[in-house]
């Protein structure tokens, strides 16, 4: 009989365990709807009531943007020297006189002898050295053309 009224007694325990653990997973249950359905209609409220802080809404479209250059560089075609960088002027190299045999040199005698001890000589092409000198006053470049990297897309509708 003691071992029937101990059956009984645990029956009774487990019964009122199981009711307790079915009351709480019923609430959990129950708050667990009431936040889904709350997280489901607070969208639709939000939309039916007024903004009330004064600030207008605005969402940011391409208007709202602008391209600002940021390389710092100016957009040029570059620069290479030519001929007409240059401007050629003519040295001299030669260490031999130039002179022509005349009678105004003096350099025949009465009878129509030579007697000049100078040789007959005139500065050709070969006599003097081309110099070239930069007068553009530039420097050699590439150039510099804008790419997308160039700019930054920067907000500027205030909003």
């Amino acid at each position: 009989m003691k071992v029937l009224l101990s059956k009984v007694r645990e029956t009774l325990r487990k019964n009122r365990t199981r009711k307790l653990l079915m009351r709480l997973i019923s609430v959990f249950s129950a708050v667990v709807v009431f936040i889904t359905t709350y997280a489901l209609i607070l969208p639709a409220i939000t939309l039916e009531l007024n903004a009330s802080c004064g600030i207008e809404e605005h969402q940011h479209s391409e208007e709202c943007y602008e391209e600002r250059l940021i390389c710092g560089q100016e957009e040029s075609d570059g620069h290479h020297h030519d001929d007409s960088c240059y401007e050629v002027s003519r040295e001299l190299i030669c260490e031999t006189p130039e002179h022509q045999h005349s009678v105004d040199n003096g350099c025949f005698d009465a009878d129509g002898n030579l007697i000049c001890e100078f040789a007959e000589h005139v500065h050709d092409d070969s006599c003097y050295r081309e110099i070239k000198t930069l007068v553009c006053g530039q420097e050699e470049s590439d150039g510099h053309h804008h790419t997308d990297a160039c700019y930054e897309k920067v907000l500027v509708c205030g909003n």
